[in-house]
């Protein structure tokens, strides 16, 4: 199926997609024309703790560096409470709040090329979603120490960039 459009969105299989399909019945060549190359893979790995590259998220979005980290800020801003707020709804007993806002974070993050937040989000999701308590509490304590070095990383880049 090369025409699904998965997230995180890579914008230049979005473009080309979306040309074929608008002129599709028309036969004609795409309308779509868009100067955005396929992201190549990374030359070098992000660091291991946070796990996300400016560069490629940039490239693969189709944005420029500022406006990612405008997003990543933003980000920040939305999940800063994100393992506190899971903890008390786990205490609760409330694992449809853990798997609503653990798939929440997971798109989040996925978007913005926060790899290791994707990941556990996922297996958090999944934990919530088959009813193991026990699993999602110390995915949860994982969470914590791992969205507070994301966001170190976030306020450093976004302080070398200014």
């Amino acid at each position: 199926m090369k025409d699904h459009i998965s997230k995180p969105v890579d914008s230049a299989h979005l473009i080309r997609v979306l040309g074929h399909w608008i002129n599709a019945d028309a036969g004609t060549t795409p309308v779509i024309k868009a100067d955005i190359e396929p992201t190549p893979a990374p030359t070098s790995a992000p660091d291991s703790a946070t796990a996300f590259d400016l560069t490629e998220t940039a490239a693969r979005l189709g944005l420029d560096v500022p406006i990612v980290l405008n997003l990543l800020g933003n980000f920040q801003q939305r999940y800063v409470t994100a393992a506190a707020d899971l903890r008390s709804a786990l205490d609760a007993n409330d694992l449809d709040f853990v798997r609503e806002q653990a798939h929440s974070l997971k798109g989040v993050s996925g978007s913005l090329g926060v790899t290791t937040v994707y990941d556990l989000a996922a297996t958090l999701e999944q934990a919530a979603r088959d009813e193991d308590g026990e699993k999602a509490g110390h995915l949860i304590d994982e969470l914590g120490p791992l969205l507070e070095a994301v966001f170190t990383a976030i306020d450093d880049a976004s302080d070398g960039a200014a």
